[in-house]
C-alpha cells in the first residue's frame, strides 16, 4: 500500500471526527480517490450538516459513481 497524501491524511483527520470505525475510513478513501472527491467531501465534513457516518459513506459513493458509472445515476441527480 502506497503512502497517504497529505490530502488524504487530512480526510482521515476530519473522517475521525465523525466516526472512529477503521472500515468507514477504508471505504470513504477507496471511492474518493482523487483530489477533487477528497475536497468535497472534507467540505461536506466542515459545513456541518447532516453529518454522520453513512452520509458521507452515501457521498463518497455518489463521487464515485458520478465520476466512473454515470449510467447509474438513474434520478438524474447532480448533486448529492
Amino acid at each position: 500500500m502506497s503512502e497517504l497524501t497529505e490530502l488524504e491524511k487530512k480526510l482521515v483527520e476530519k473522517a475521525r471526527t465523525v466516526s472512529q470505525n477503521k472500515d468507514f475510513f477504508l471505504a470513504v478513501l477507496n471511492y474518493a480517490d482523487t483530489e477533487e472527491d477528497q475536497q468535497a467531501i472534507i467540505d461536506y465534513i466542515d459545513k456541518g450538516e447532516d453529518v454522520n457516518e453513512q452520509n458521507v459513506t452515501l457521498l463518497a459513493v455518489f463521487l464515485f459513481n458520478k465520476r466512473y458509472h454515470p449510467e447509474r445515476n438513474r434520478a438524474g441527480n447532480d448533486e448529492f
